[in-house]
């Protein structure tokens, strides 16, 4: 919903509309371009190929990476985009899985590209985001955020975006609670596994309650991310 409201600000604010235009005068050319995709001939499942986006996703620009991979991505993508030519996409509009599955598999190398786009211009580890082929950030240097745009070409375009210092006392609070929560490991490690068993299950109790539900969260918002070094 949030989505969709600001891409109709977005709409309004358009050059055609705010000279008198129609609004939908913006997305002529788009929508030509996706009528065009119905009745496409090809060999190609887009569904087969998003599988394969996926698997190659979790590789190459999930949890850890390498310029190397992000590379082979970048690879893979374009090799991808050429076969969304070649997926076969029947000639009608009621209920086409095929078509749902084309756009799905459209947005998503999208989507890839612009997470390798920002993975490449985020040259460090630090939290989350795991460079193996370079050093680890400091949690006390300059924090940032990578912004991924266009261009008027349409190339994508990355900058860096400073973000407020987190305060010194929760930076060292938070690597307290991460030494700890490391030590508790290994302690747990060396019990017997019947003593291990016993602390994992007060743990899940005391996170899920005896009644077995987890405390309710907001979807999106920052109570899951403990790990949050900006949260208030």
């Amino acid at each position: 919903a949030r989505a969709g409201h600001a891409a109709a600000q977005n709409a309004n604010r358009a050059d055609g509309a705010s000279n008198g235009g129609s609004v939908d005068g913006a997305f002529t050319a788009y929508i030509g371009r996706v009528e065009k995709r119905f009745g496409q001939q090809g060999d190609r499942a887009a569904a087969t190929l998003k599988r394969e986006l996926q698997r190659e996703s979790w590789i190459n620009i999930g949890p850890v990476r390498t310029a190397e991979r992000i590379a082979h991505m970048e690879t893979v993508l374009g090799d991808l985009e050429r076969q969304l030519d070649h997926v076969a996409i029947p000639d009608h509009a009621d209920w086409n899985q095929a078509f749902i599955e084309f756009e799905e598999l459209r947005t998503l190398i999208a989507t890839a590209r612009t997470v390798a786009a920002a993975s490449r211009e985020r040259d460090g580890s630090l939290g989350g985001h795991v460079r193996l082929d370079k050093s680890e950030i400091s949690a006390f240097s300059q924090p940032y955020s990578t912004i991924v745009g266009t261009a008027a070409t349409g190339a994508l375009k990355v900058r860096r975006v400073a973000r407020p210092r987190t305060p010194l006392k929760r930076i060292m609070s938070y690597k307290y609670q991460d030494a700890k929560r490391k030590a508790q490991v290994k302690f747990l490690r060396a019990l017997p596994a019947g003593m291990q068993d016993a602390q994992l299950e007060k743990k899940y109790i005391a996170i899920m309650g005896t009644a077995g539900a987890a405390p309710e969260i907001t979807p999106g918002g920052v109570d899951a991310a403990i790990g949050e070094g900006t949260k208030a």
